[in-house]
């Protein structure tokens, strides 16, 4: 008599709400209501979203600004892997919101350590900038040699930060209560952005941005419209703006009467440069 096979009982489905999932960090931003193209605006290390309040009002006329936060500054979480802060992972970040907001295309401003990240992005995705607007970035267009020494400063700033937390920025002159070259207002809305401050996120990009922001061995390449506003007052600054001048294809150049905060110490001037490179672009 034949028998029958043993059919083993099937294993029990394992609840959806069971499997684990990795969540990818996503940095905090908004996108503000504006006539013209969208722009992403990406702040420099130790501010925030709030770095570009000054300016909204005229950009708003030219474009639809999207303003960003950094991981560990304002709004945005401090991410524990640090392939995260390293500008590949910022740079795909950045492409993460262009994608959530279904851009094709825009313009992406940035400022200090934010100018050498907007080029990064730039240089990973030539095609998704309609034009680039850089301002003085040490961090961006560092030679070797500052770059080195600009490397070891930040190491041993994320150190003081890891024992002492915020407080290691109590005489920091980025820290907007220490600065007094910032306009009243802007200077308000900093003191207020600051105390969001994650130290943990603010050490890692010290550790892991910082010293891999540079893009000087690559300006040949940004072979699309940009824009340097350039503070002409800052002179660590000028031998970098040279090298700019000379290797970026297609530079613009608007010089101003402004130190490193280019936007804003002369927002008159940083606001007009920037809104007629972008209507110009635009065709506005």
């Amino acid at each position: 008599m034949p028998t029958t096979p043993d059919i083993p009982e099937p294993e029990p489905a394992v609840p959806e709400t069971a499997v684990p999932k990795t969540a990818v960090p996503e940095l905090a931003f908004v996108q503000h209501d504006g006539d013209g193209p969208p722009a992403l605006f990406i702040h420099g290390y130790l501010t925030g979203a709030a770095y570009w309040e000054t300016n909204l009002p005229a950009l708003r006329r030219v474009c639809q600004p999207i303003v960003i936060e950094l991981w560990g500054h304002g709004h945005s979480p401090s991410p524990d892997d640090p392939a995260h802060y390293h500008p590949p992972g910022l740079v795909a970040a950045f492409d993460r919101i262009r994608q959530t907001l279904t851009h094709d295309r825009w313009f992406v401003v940035g400022h200090s350590l934010g100018a050498a990240l907007a080029m990064q992005y730039a240089l990973a995705h030539p095609g998704r900038v309609q034009g680039l607007v850089v301002t003085n970035s040490n961090s961006g267009f560092a030679s070797p040699a500052l770059d080195e020494r600009r490397g070891r400063t930040a190491l041993k700033l994320a150190e003081r930060i890891d024992r002492h937390g915020m407080a290691a920025f109590d005489e920091h002159p980025l820290n907007p209560s220490v600065s007094k070259r910032l306009p009243p207002v802007a200077r308000s809305a900093l003191i207020e952005v600051f105390g969001h401050h994650d130290p943990v996120g603010l050490a890692n990009m010290l550790r892991w941005t910082t010293p891999n922001a540079a893009v000087t061995d690559r300006l040949e390449e940004l072979a699309i419209p940009t824009l340097l506003t350039w503070g002409v007052f800052e002179k660590l600054f000028q031998p970098a703006a040279a090298v700019a001048k000379e290797r970026i294809p297609e530079l613009q150049v608007a010089e101003l009467q402004a130190g490193h905060p280019v936007n804003l110490t002369d927002h008159i001037g940083f606001d007009r440069a920037v809104g007629e490179f972008i209507s110009e672009l635009s065709g506005a």
